[in-house]
């Protein structure tokens, strides 16, 4: 089984769960990917909220890294989840 992401809770999904849920599917060259960007976006903003303390992820929402316009999705998915905690 090809593991293609192990989430917060330890959990291993594997390419085919991930193609049965609907958010993933095999590329071109056999390699998982997301349907959507926007789902990629939002297992990194749970990997960082899950991964840093609530200080870090703020600084990371003010951080130059964060500012551009290509970014607003996983600054909505970051604030939203630290509204949460």
């Amino acid at each position: 089984m090809h593991c293609l992401l192990s989430i917060y809770d330890d959990s291993i999904l594997s390419a085919e769960e991930l193609a049965r849920f609907g958010i993933a599917q095999k590329n071109h060259d056999g390699k998982p990917q997301f349907i959507h960007r926007t789902f990629a976006v939002y297992f990194v903003a749970e990997f960082l909220i899950n991964q840093f303390e609530k200080e870090r992820v703020q600084e990371l929402l003010r951080s130059p890294v964060l500012a551009g316009n290509d970014s607003h999705i996983i600054r909505a998915f970051l604030a939203g989840r630290l509204e949460g905690t």
